[in-house]
């Protein structure tokens, strides 16, 4: 997968306020120094983004997981109706 500048840019953004919100200093200023990046400059860097992007990942992964077993239960044993009459 191949990310635009400015997506790079954000992922980078992220990855460095994760790391100075968790007091990795030195990777923090590693990162910051091959990516050419100022994390004090770029105040605008929404908090916490990484953890919640994060989260919300693993919320997708078990909605899948579970329509697909929900799709193969329904392929090997069928779709029950029942007829009401109002």
């Amino acid at each position: 997968m191949v990310l635009t500048d400015k997506q790079k840019k954000d992922l980078n953004l992220a990855i460095l306020e994760y790391l100075e919100t968790n007091n990795y200093k030195e990777s923090s200023l590693a990162l910051q120094i091959e990516s050419s990046l100022d994390y004090e400059s770029n105040s605008t860097v929404m908090k916490d983004v990484l953890e919640k992007k994060w989260v919300s990942i693993i919320r997708l992964q078990k909605k899948v997981n579970n329509n697909y077993t929900t799709s193969h239960h329904i392929l090997d044993y069928g779709i029950r109706t029942t007829n009401r009459t109002n």
